[in-house]
């Protein structure tokens, strides 16, 4: 089977009923005029690092949305993290080149995420070009605990000091050691220093942060969970449906649900837990608490700041809360994006234009610098 991002980006013909637009249409078409949400306006929801700490951002009411994400990762977690803000960047000034009005650039912060094994390891090279992995080991169960709410130890702390004692010499070295401590101490939560470390990196920029949690976003973004709810499976069967044409297609398909898993998560004790719909009840399998379908809707209204959307119903809840036109997606984003089309339809919303993140080489400076001397470039040290 074929790799959809590969497809997607030589402009396989194929994976046309699967995505909306092709990437360049950006530039070449208008998009359509922003309609913020008065309570999106209104609620500080949007903040950007500047001059050494969060400011709240107000919209511009003119302003589309390219928007992108990353769940929180120790010292921000894989160089795609970052590769992904710095295309949003540069998607959003060159867009505001050609149209002639104003694009934000905006970071997602998936702090819902609890995952906690896939982002407590960070990898980074020694002084000896040797590969060394750090590990966040908190003596707090965190088991199944969304990111902003795993608590910084001590022992963070102590990771800092033994990446910059390990990692090659620098003349930005010690600086970094203190900006990483600084942002430690300044933090709340796992979530929160990913996020002060990532304001850090792109202060003087005009990317903003967002992190859900807020009342506001929790309320608005509650309206595609009450549809998964009202409607149990009926997500899960556009998803495996879009799956079975891509495969049709000769495509991988990267999303596979099963029937009677919800699209939401419910906060219980802490921890985020997944919900399971059968024989007409909703069931939290990891507190063995039930809920009938009105008591579950009336938990929804009352509490709406306990519930989250998985990743299908989080990119169609980004269009509720934001006017996006753009989503920068990594490979995996990119392929299970073209099974959502219908998912947006199905909750009434445009499905914005998928657009691949950059990739890069990087490497120390001096490295650079000797390529140039001898002319030799990044492609030709992939030769035998």
């Amino acid at each position: 089977m074929r790799n959809i991002a590969d497809g997607y980006i030589a402009d396989d013909a194929a994976l046309d009923p699967f995505f909306p637009a092709r990437p360049f249409s950006l530039f070449d078409e208008t998009p359509p005029a922003p309609s913020w949400a008065a309570a999106i306006s209104e609620a500080p929801l949007l903040w950007r690092y500047e001059d050494g700490q969060w400011r709240n951002v107000s919209p511009d009411p003119n302003a589309s949305v390219i928007i992108t994400g990353q769940q929180p990762g120790l010292l921000t977690g894989p160089l795609y993290t970052i590769y992904k803000a710095v295309t949003t960047i540069l998607l959003a000034e060159r867009l505001e080149t050609v149209h002639g009005r104003p694009f934000l650039p905006v970071f997602w912060v998936a702090a819902d995420d609890h995952d906690f094994e896939e982002v407590r390891r960070t990898t980074l090279l020694t002084k000896q070009g040797e590969p060394m992995t750090l590990t966040y080991e908190p003596k707090t169960d965190v088991t199944r605990m969304p990111m902003r709410r795993v608590p910084i130890e001590d022992s963070l702390h102590a990771l800092v000091d033994q990446a910059a004692d390990n990692a090659p010499n620098s003349d930005r070295g010690e600086a970094v050691r203190a900006d990483l401590h600084a942002a430690l101490e300044t933090a709340d939560s796992f979530a929160g220093w990913f996020t002060n470390l990532m304001g850090q990196l792109f202060a003087g920029t005009p990317l903003c942060f967002f992190a859900p949690g807020h009342e506001t976003d929790r309320k608005i973004a509650a309206k595609v969970i009450e549809r998964d709810i009202r409607d149990p499976g009926h997500a899960n069967s556009l998803i495996h449906d879009a799956g079975e044409r891509l495969s049709e297609a000769g495509y991988a398909t990267q999303l596979q649900k099963r029937p009677e898993e919800c699209n939401f998560f419910l906060e219980m004790e802490r921890e985020r837990c997944k919900v399971i719909h059968h024989t007409g009840a909703f069931t939290l399998p990891e507190k063995g608490v039930r809920y009938g379908q009105g008591e579950l809707l009336d938990l929804l209204d009352n509490e709406p700041g306990r519930f989250s959307p998985n990743v299908a119903l989080r990119c169609v809840a980004q269009q509720l809360l934001f006017p996006v036109v753009a989503y920068v997606a990594g490979p995996g984003e990119v392929a299970y994006w073209a099974q959502l089309p219908p998912v947006f339809e199905w909750c009434g919303q445009s499905m914005p234009v998928v657009y691949p993140r950059a990739s890069a080489v990087m490497g120390p400076l001096k490295v650079w610098e000797l390529l140039q001397r001898y002319d030799i470039t990044p492609d030709a040290l992939d030769q035998p």
